[in-house]
């Protein structure tokens, strides 16, 4: 049993640990983060496969233009500013309908251009809707300046754009649907402007305005980016900032258990018996085991309980990594991701997306090697499918029937997900020299998220939990207490941090 008394320990490193353990350790507290897998970053990370090393799940990082990016001044808070270097994407993305395909421009002004071009009937609405995305980059930047404490610089923008709120009154409360119906009539542009909010877990129809209309300006004014060495890159920054600042990082040390006396969190034991005293508890692990198993859902307050027994479990994916010796890279125009959909009607519920099988199902290729050189040797690539499908597709995958079943169906998966990929790149299935099938059930194994969520909560409600529990001094930060997606999460644990910083 350890005695060592820290001021923090902090459950988890994905993003959101991580980045609260970096805040706080920079800020001179002790910290120790127990992580129970055998490397940090979550779904912030990478794995290499012979000469090939696979993103484990960015495709993109939202807002770091030093002048207009929100995420500037996380990272600078963070101390990962200068740690990691970023590569600013252009164009966007790809997305591919059924007969046409689209090549969508990152910089907003391009962006509307090209949106005209492609439904020049539609030139009105598409310049109001832009004129609808100032309020929101206005919104953005008026919380940068609160980050920075830059309120000259906030009063200079209020003062610039004193109608900013009017776009946020009328529509963040409703639903992204409304918010394009407003603007649009040509169903095949609601549904190309409104795909960001499939990265949430939800359609059109369910996803709040508020999530379609910040994910647009935080992309699309704050600018596109990725990592040279990927997302792990972020987490290994983190990672140093922590350890370099007297924290402490122990893995494959499961915690089990948040000690509550006298309704203050006091400890933290693993699953070998140690435990860990502290000051206060963050925990980066998902929010039911955090409450209802390692604390006790008799700590806590009933209004708080029903708020996250009322909120969904965000959706899982398959994930099929290709080590390819052949250069793929001209087939994605300029941008490292192919959206892809065999319908341009979308679904009123995610669930029918996700539930479907894959030969229908919306599915991403992701070239990273057209965007980080360092990911495969030269002339190679490192090509990743990622299609929507559910935890409970063919009855669990067929894990309770046989692991042999379970493995052929992955397989027979994967060999669909690639057949469709060649309409786009022809041949892949010839050139591929590693591959990895990552299912649903995966996903919870490395992350222990329930179901293999990769976003935490869906995102049809901004309605979270707070970061303050009403357990004194436990605390939460990452995709289950903030919204999911790598830069929310690292924002989260900043914000939770900071939180326990102002409590000293």
């Amino acid at each position: 049993m350890s005695t060592d008394r820290y001021d923090a320990v902090v459950i988890g490193a994905g993003g959101g640990g991580l980045a609260a353990a970096a805040r706080l350790a920079l800020a001179g507290l002790k910290i120790l983060v127990l992580e129970q897998h055998n490397k940090i970053g979550g779904y912030m990370s990478s794995f290499k496969r012979g000469s090939y090393t696979f993103e484990v799940s960015l495709h993109n990082f939202d807002g770091l233009d030093p002048s207009i990016g929100m995420n500037t001044p996380v990272f600078k808070q963070l101390g990962i500013w200068n740690r990691v270097k970023n590569i600013r994407l252009e164009p966007a993305f790809n997305a591919v309908y059924p007969g046409s395909f689209f090549t969508i421009p990152a910089e907003p002004a391009l962006y509307q251009n090209y949106l005209i071009e492609q439904f020049p009937h539609e030139e009105k609405g598409i310049r109001k809707f832009f004129v609808t995305m100032e309020g929101m980059k206005t919104a953005l930047a008026l919380m940068r300046h609160h980050q920075e404490k830059d309120y000259i610089g906030l009063a200079g923008t209020l003062l610039k754009h004193p109608r900013w709120i009017l776009p946020l009154i009328r529509y963040a409360p409703g639903t992204a649907r409304k918010l394009l119906d407003d603007h649009f009539s040509d169903e095949k542009l609601k549904t190309l402007v409104a795909w960001l909010a499939c990265y949430g877990g939800a359609t059109q129809h369910k996803t709040s305005a508020a999530v379609l209309m910040g994910m647009i300006a935080a992309y699309h004014y704050g600018g596109w980016y990725y990592f040279e060495g990927g997302s792990q890159s972020v987490s290994n920054a983190l990672g140093e900032v922590i350890t370099e600042n007297g924290g402490e990082i122990l893995l494959s040390k499961l915690a089990t258990r948040i000690i509550i006396k006298d309704g203050r969190a006091r400890a933290v034991r693993t699953q070998d018996g140690s435990e860990y005293a502290c000051r206060y508890v963050v925990s980066n692990a998902n929010a039911p085991a955090t409450i209802n198993q390692m604390a006790g859902r008799e700590y806590f307050t009933k209004k708080f309980l029903n708020k996250m027994d009322a909120l969904e479990i965000g959706p899982p994916c398959v994930c099929v990594y290709l080590g390819v010796a052949r250069d793929y890279r001209k087939y994605f125009k300029g941008a490292h991701t192919i959206v892809m959909s065999e319908r341009w009607t979308v679904p009123e519920d995610f669930d029918m997306m996700v539930d479907s099988e894959p030969h229908t199902t919306d599915m991403i290729l992701a070239n990273y090697s057209v965007v980080d050189s360092t990911c495969a040797p030269p002339g190679k690539n490192v090509i990743v499918l990622v299609a929507a499908l559910s935890y409970d597709y063919e009855k669990g995958w067929k894990k309770q029937e046989s692991r042999k079943k379970y493995n052929q169906l992955k397989q027979d998966v994967a060999e669909i997900l690639i057949r469709r990929a060649e309409a786009h790149l022809p041949g892949l299935s010839e050139h591929i020299e590693k591959m990895e099938v990552a299912t649903p059930l995966t996903m919870e194994r490395y992350t222990l998220n329930p179901k293999g969520s990769i976003i935490g909560w869906g995102l049809t409600s901004l309605n979270r939990l707070p970061a303050r529990t009403p357990v004194k001094n436990l605390f939460l930060a990452g995709a289950w207490q903030s919204v999911g997606g790598q830069s929310p999460v690292l924002a989260s644990g900043l914000k939770t941090a900071n939180k326990i910083i102002r409590q000293q």
